[in-house]
């Protein structure tokens, strides 16, 4: 998709899209800002080639509704979502920081450090899981260190209910 259709589709919505934060095989995550607010925030935006297949925007839908249903501090928290055009989207708070693999990478992780870490994803994995939620792609770069020293789980998108039948995931 071409760069102006993009401001287009978030002009529609409301938002200015800044920089690309990241790329994967569904979607391409924005910074963005809801016009009149310096808020940064992050909108991802469902490839329009994906959005023309049934089971994309399904797993689409399903993680809208999955982080709907999860508000815990250590899940980034879901503020919009929907379609334009047939484009799908749904943003999210930006969280400024560093993810885990960045701060590994960096260097090792004093033992303090390290159970402070463990102790704040297993009780965002532990709330999932209450909600009967699993992740299924929890992994260093899907977790974010906020400069405070507060974690937070990304990318929900090949989660799964453990209680519903919603076991679809993208070849």
């Amino acid at each position: 998709m071409e760069w102006g259709e993009l401001l287009d589709n978030a002009t529609a919505l409301d938002y200015q899209l800044m920089d690309e934060l990241g790329r994967g095989g569904m979607a391409v995550v924005y910074e963005a800002r809801r016009q009149g607010s310096d808020t940064p925030l992050a909108l991802k935006l469902l490839h329009r080639e994906v959005g023309l297949d049934e089971d994309a925007i399904k797993r689409m839908k399903r993680e809208i509704k999955i982080l709907r249903e999860l508000q815990h501090p250590t899940i980034v928290p879901l503020y919009d979502f929907g379609d334009v055009n047939g484009q799908y989207y749904l943003v999210m708070e930006k969280v400024v920081g560093q993810s885990l693999k960045k701060v590994l990478a960096d260097g090792r992780l004093s033992q303090e450090q390290a159970l402070r870490f463990v102790h704040m994803l297993l009780q965002g994995v532990t709330y999932a899981h209450g909600k009967d939620i699993v992740h299924r792609d929890l992994k260093p770069d899907n977790v974010m260190i906020r400069p405070d020293g507060r974690l937070q789980i990304l990318d929900f998108g090949i989660s799964r209910s453990t209680t519903a039948n919603t076991f679809e995931t993208m070849d």
